[in-house]
């Protein structure tokens, strides 16, 4: 289990046998369950609990199996706190935070489970963290009785003071409104730092101090196997936690999604989207439709209208298909390496005029503005309406014509 920081937004990995796995995740043996804020693990059998929240863990163990049975950096299960700072070799260290090095687990594939040794930091003089005495105020009142908070107090002032971060006293105040969350008592707290211990949640979910640690979703299936069935999880289920939900009026779609809607009556879409009931679309060529008695999502090939038969019978035209709007279409389309290359040949008098079919040039002749007397062009001068012989030497004129 860990926590992925995107945009100081905190996000849960959990991996089981490495597979990652997307709570609410139920085996014979265990239950794992997110809420945005807390990771548990449930192990009915031995009536363990194991809580994670990025900073740190806390692990809830029974009395009647684990007493005398534990050891490590959570000291001895035997109610006697002045051996709980025991070091491997059975020695009582007097710091708890020198003992807690003592007991790293050595990973050859990770050097960071065995980091060197630090000194002890001083605490400054005179240091007394405001935001820890708030354990011990009106806030956590109704707690007070059920869970002792001294401890809770020691620890915080030992963060705050020693830890480079001004919010690491909120750590303390978590775990001990977990610790009275587990026991019964749900504790709406972080109000009441002024802003310092402000969780942010990924939208569009919303900060819940007391919420279900299952959340309900559109799917009956997930709601019936995780809530709704009384099974061995049951009893250690029923509690409250801070977490991120849904907001009011809204349903999560499902537990893989991050999508708040306001009705179920949704037909969920492979990408983890969804469509309203009465909804219409089209997909792949498919005029889909979300049933509003099944919510199941039905597909039939989209209705083409008939086409009436299409000449292309003009030179340089071809038929060819195309698909539009999912329908297929003739169409009349240009190839201009069909078109005639040939060319006329017009006579003396007359010039080529081409002109643009619909895909091909035609060709025609048509007069010039030229006079013609024996096969020869003559130039026109409209001011006189006489035409001249041009000679490639003299410029006289050889002949008169009447121009009509």
């Amino acid at each position: 289990m860990t926590k992925k920081d995107v945009d100081g937004v905190f996000t849960s990995l959990i991996y089981v046998n490495q597979q990652r796995i997307i709570p609410a995740y139920e085996t014979k043996d265990f239950r794992i369950t997110d809420n945005g804020i807390e990771t548990l693990l449930v192990i009915p059998a031995i009536n363990a609990k194991v809580s994670f929240t990025g900073l740190m863990f806390s692990i809830y163990l029974p009395w009647d199996k684990f007493s005398g049975n534990t050891e490590g950096q959570c000291g001895t299960c035997d109610n006697n706190r002045t051996d709980d700072c025991r070091l491997p070799n059975g020695t009582i260290d007097s710091s708890c935070p020198d003992m807690a090095h003592q007991w790293h687990v050595a990973d050859h594939n990770n050097s960071q489970c065995t980091p060197p040794p630090e000194p002890t930091p001083t605490q400054p003089p005179g240091c007394d963290p405001p935001i820890c005495h708030l354990i011990q105020s009106k806030v956590f009142e109704s707690c007070h009785k059920i869970i002792p908070y001294e401890p809770f107090i020691v620890a915080c002032i030992f963060d705050a003071c020693y830890m480079d971060d001004v919010t690491i006293g909120c750590t303390s105040l978590q775990t001990y409104a977990d610790a009275c969350a587990q026991a019964g008592v749900c504790i709406e707290w972080r109000n009441y730092t002024n802003g310092q211990c402000d969780f942010t949640c990924e939208k569009p979910k919303v900060y819940n101090a007391c919420g279900p640690q299952v959340e309900p979703t559109c799917n009956a299936w997930y709601n019936f196997k995780f809530i709704q069935t009384q099974n061995e999880f049951s009893v250690m289920g029923d509690i409250q936690l801070e977490g991120c939900y849904c907001p009011p009026g809204t349903t999560l779609m499902s537990s893989s999604s991050n999508y708040c809607i306001p009705s179920c009556d949704i037909c969920p879409l492979p990408n983890g989207e969804w469509k309203e009931a009465n909804e219409t679309w089209v997909s792949n060529c498919q005029d889909c439709v979300c049933d509003p008695y099944s919510l199941e999502i039905q597909c039939q090939p989209v209705a083409c209208q008939h086409q009436p038969p299409l000449t292309c019978d003009q030179e340089g035209q071809v038929k060819v298909v195309e698909t539009v709007d999912c329908c297929q279409k003739d169409k009349c389309e240009c190839d201009v390496t069909q078109c005639s290359t040939s060319k006329i040949t017009c006579p003396v008098g007359f010039e080529t005029e081409a002109t643009m079919g619909v895909c091909c040039p035609t060709y025609q002749c048509v007069p010039k503005d030229v006079c013609v007397f024996n096969n020869t062009e003559y130039q026109v001068r409209m001011h006189s309406m006489l035409c001249y012989l041009a000679s490639p030497t003299t410029y006289k004129l050889s002949t008169l014509l009447n121009v009509t």
